[in-house]
């Protein structure tokens, strides 16, 4: 199975040290993106920079988009790409190309429920704008159904997670 997994939350939420994990549980081709990445100086420090900021966003685009080329024929890839996309067309690209390129797209929305310090060093008016602004669209068909009628509610029959023995890249 080919998958991509979008990550999305605010600065300090665990979406990095969650795709580590997923990247590293998983027996095939596995690689995870973030625009964080390009925000690293020569000391091999975390450095924010808003001046780069777009410009670290096109080269997490464009490694993104290498990669599912260079993996065009491979049955068993995982992508996963941890940025904040507080909007959904900031991951539009992302969906796109996985789609047309036959992957199975996830998104999820990761959460400090941990109580942890950022360490982005975010400020609290920044977080507050991006908070005020981070969009979250369900797809109610796949969330539950309800009878309106008898007022029942009734969940669907969950799969397994990971599905196999083998992870989320097998078929």
């Amino acid at each position: 199975m080919k998958r991509v997994i979008l990550l999305r939350g605010l600065p300090g939420s665990g979406k990095t040290t969650l795709a580590q994990a997923l990247i590293g549980t998983f027996n095939c081709y596995a690689q995870f993106f973030e625009a964080d990445h390009y925000m690293i100086n020569n000391d091999g420090d975390y450095e924010f920079t808003a001046a780069h900021l777009k410009d670290c966003h096109n080269a997490c685009l464009d490694d993104y988009l290498a990669y599912l080329r260079l993996h065009v024929f491979s049955d068993h890839v995982l992508a996963v790409v941890s940025n904040t996309f507080t909007q959904h067309w900031e991951m539009v690209p992302y969906i796109d190309a996985a789609e047309k390129a036959g992957y199975q797209v996830t998104t999820l929305i990761v959460e400090n429920r941990h109580g942890s310090e950022s360490i982005h060093g975010v400020p609290d008016a920044t977080m507050r704008k991006m908070m005020g602004r981070f969009e979250i669209q369900l797809n109610a068909t796949q969330q539950f159904s309800i009878d309106h009628v008898s007022g029942d509610m009734s969940e669907p029959e969950m799969p397994e997670f990971p599905p196999n023995d083998e992870g989320l890249c097998a078929e």
